[in-house]
């Protein structure tokens, strides 16, 4: 690392009502567009501690809120929304007490080495150098972390994130990493949601930062339970935000969207695969998937250790097809679920 001077950046921690009822119409804006969606999230009317968990609250939301939140000029976290949009959630969100003060405390006591090894990083020697800023808006909703900028006309940036009131400080420090990715490069932050993933889970686990947290984070591909899952599809229907199902089959053929898929699996994964989404939504037990495998041989054959490697085979595979996007969730002790 190369050892350079910088001036710490300003940071504000913030849980005023406005930017409480903004951060709410932003999340609408992001399912209302797709972009959780799209990029592997669930959204639930509940908190649950997993990266990528989306609370939202289930409030009663107007056409017209929804209507607004789709005309407006804008989806950053950082700005505010339309007046109407603000005033419906203003309205219907309860009050809330946020006690923070603890992290704020152990923030306090961190910060000067986070910043002081991340200004020794050439990764972000410049980028840290533009921030004068940040403000944090301490919430219960939304995701552990969202974030964007605004650029003043000096060139200097004051950086905007999120944090929920149920993550320790490393995620505060792996947004503002995830941050200065955004800053240093907006198209690739973007488009490579993994990529600034594994680049920020690593600096926090490998490099001196690990000596300042020493703490794990959760794999992002960790699984989330089917009742999580069927919770979030229900969720979004009443929302009015239903999916469409990715995969069907037509004539024996297994289809993503336009795509035939069957040729990437083995005759026994097929097997498997095509009972999982002919009975989508349905726990397909292990003694179910004992019999597709092996057929009258179930009993002699069977072994959940070679089930669970072939379920894993079938994951891997339908990875290659969306990177981040789970489908087949384990029942536990029961079997497994295709969530479409």
């Amino acid at each position: 690392m190369t050892k350079i001077r910088h001036k710490m950046p300003k940071v504000k921690f913030i849980n005023s009502r406005t930017w409480q009822v903004n951060y709410i119409c932003y999340l609408a804006s992001q399912i209302q567009t797709g972009n959780y969606q799209c990029n592997g999230f669930t959204i639930i009317p509940y908190a649950f501690f997993h990266p990528k968990i989306v609370y939202f609250p289930h409030l009663k939301f107007s056409t017209h809120f929804w209507n607004a939140i789709k005309q407006s000029t804008h989806q950053s976290v950082a700005r505010l929304f339309s007046k109407s949009a603000r005033l419906e959630v203003e309205r219907i969100l309860p009050i809330q007490t946020t006690n923070y003060q603890r992290l704020i405390k152990t923030w306090k006591s961190k910060k000067s080495l986070f910043f002081k090894y991340l200004g020794q990083m050439d990764l972000f020697q410049k980028e840290l150098a533009k921030v004068e800023s940040i403000t944090i808006l301490v919430t219960p909703y939304g995701t552990n972390g969202s974030f964007d900028y605004l650029k003043k006309t000096n060139g200097k940036i004051n950086l905007f994130i999120t944090h929920r009131t149920d993550y320790s400080e490393i995620y505060l420090a792996k947004t503002i990493i995830l941050a200065l990715l955004l800053v240093k490069n907006e198209k690739y932050a973007q488009e490579k949601w993994w990529e600034k993933q594994i680049i920020t889970d690593f600096l926090l686990q490998f490099t001196y930062l690990h000596r300042i947290f020493n703490a794990p984070l959760i794999n992002e591909s960790k699984y989330l339970s089917s009742k999580i899952m069927l919770d979030s599809k229900k969720y979004l229907q009443r929302l009015g935000f239903a999916l469409k199902k990715k995969f069907t089959i037509a004539d024996g053929e297994m289809m993503y969207g336009e795509k035939k898929i069957n040729r990437l699996f083995s005759n026994q994964e097929q097997a498997v695969l095509k009972k999982l989404i002919q009975q989508q939504n349905k726990t397909i037990s292990f003694d179910g998937i004992a019999h597709l495998l092996w057929g009258s041989e179930q009993e002699e054959k069977f072994s959940l250790w070679a089930i669970t490697k072939v379920i894993q085979k079938i994951r891997n595979k339908l990875k290659s097809l969306n990177s981040n996007t789970q489908f087949i969730y384990t029942a536990y002790g029961k079997g497994y679920v295709f969530m479409n």
